[in-house]
């Protein structure tokens, strides 16, 4: 099978969050991917059936950055990872968080999708806080309790976050809810 024919109408991810890390500029990181690009244009072909559709990670940059960057890219795919775990802490209950996915991330996708292309959501998550068990590192800490390494007040415990075993079915339906909301406002 000749490289054109692997390729033909799969998805490649280019998830460079590491190349953001040791990278010594914004432009290393957007070459890595005009690289990356060419590479896979050059083998695969452009058009329908001519190679695969290539994902690229928003390296954690407002979408709207991203507009023009790639100008008559084919079949480019920007992939974002929005999460509420690592901004403002606050120790609302879950049943508050419902429809913050819609009107927090539904209207900037939608944006990107018109003004970037297609845009996914590659992870998220239905975390609120940052209490998940080293979700900062091992020994980091958490914002929520004060603890975090990287400074915070203290907002409250984890422990009633962290125990699932006890959630009521209020906080699993806030959870399933959460879930939902998340999935509309990010078309997945």
């Amino acid at each position: 099978m000749n490289l054109k024919a692997r390729f033909s109408e799969k998805i490649i991810c280019l998830n460079c969050e590491s190349c953001l890390v040791n990278a010594n500029s914004i432009a290393d990181f957007l070459n890595s991917y005009l690289q990356a690009y060419d590479i896979i244009r050059n083998a695969g072909g452009t058009g329908t059936g001519n190679g695969p559709f290539i994902s690229i990670h928003d390296g954690f940059f407002a979408r709207t950055e991203w507009v023009d960057i790639f100008p008559n890219a084919d079949r480019l795919v920007l992939d974002t990872h929005p999460y509420l775990a690592f901004g403002t802490q606050s120790d609302s209950p879950m049943s508050s968080y419902v429809n913050t996915p819609c009107t927090s991330w539904a209207g900037g996708v939608n944006t990107s999708m018109g003004a970037f292309g297609l845009t996914t959501a590659g992870e998220f998550s239905n975390a609120v806080n940052d209490c998940a068990l080293y979700l900062n590192n091992v020994g980091a800490g958490t914002r929520y309790e004060g603890t975090y390494e990287g400074g915070g007040t203290r907002v409250g415990s984890c422990t009633p976050w962290n125990d699932y075993q006890s959630y009521d079915d209020t906080m699993k339906s806030s959870i399933r809810q959460f879930t939902l909301s998340s999935m509309d406002a990010l078309q997945v």
